[in-house]
């Protein structure tokens, strides 16, 4: 995770967003979630984010 996403933390302005994944990403993401001591928000959260950085 990005330390810049990790040092906003709950700083920053949330906007609500449901999606429906595939149950096998979601457990996937709920995995790396738990290796990583994070929750899947976060996850999610930084997934978009580094998908994002190259595209705008």
């Amino acid at each position: 995770m990005s330390e810049e996403l990790k040092n906003q933390g709950s700083d920053l302005l949330a906007h609500p967003l449901s999606i429906e994944l595939p149950r096998q990403i979601f457990e996937r993401v709920k995995r790396y979630a738990k290796e990583n001591g994070l929750d899947v928000d976060m996850v999610m959260l930084e997934a978009i984010d580094s998908f994002l950085s190259g595209q705008c």
